[in-house]
């Protein structure tokens, strides 16, 4: 009887947090927010390109790459919005770079339209 109580009473150590494991490969959502440089021109152009229209959007962008940055960002935006009843149940910061990136791959497909554009005027 008493064998059948002792999970209980000594419990088997849990797994590190995440914080606590660095180098540790973590999955896609944690490790595959790098869009690389190739894109990084298409995007500035997309921004260079109708930037009143496109503001919102770029603030959407700035803002979701904040709260993805966590505790390491000079202001923490993050600690704020973790109190909220919704997010309080939210772990990883990283979950809002999807957003992010999403917004960020946007702009690159403005980029690429300025450039077709640019390209069919000279043809």
């Amino acid at each position: 009887m008493i064998a059948d109580l002792r999970p209980a009473l000594a419990p088997e150590p849990q797994e590190p947090s995440y914080a606590d494991r660095p180098g540790e490969f973590l999955g896609w959502m944690h490790e595959g927010l790098y869009v690389g440089l190739v894109a990084l021109v298409p995007f500035l152009l997309g921004i260079a390109r109708g930037p009143r229209q496109r503001a919102p959007l770029l603030l959407v962008l700035l803002l979701f790459v904040w709260i993805t940055l966590g505790s390491h960002a000079p202001i923490d935006l993050w600690s704020g919005l973790h109190v909220l009843p919704v997010l309080d149940n939210v772990r990883l910061t990283q979950r809002f770079g999807i957003v992010a990136v999403l917004v960020f791959a946007i702009f690159v497909g403005f980029g690429i339209d300025a450039v077709q554009a640019g390209v069919a005027s000279w043809t």
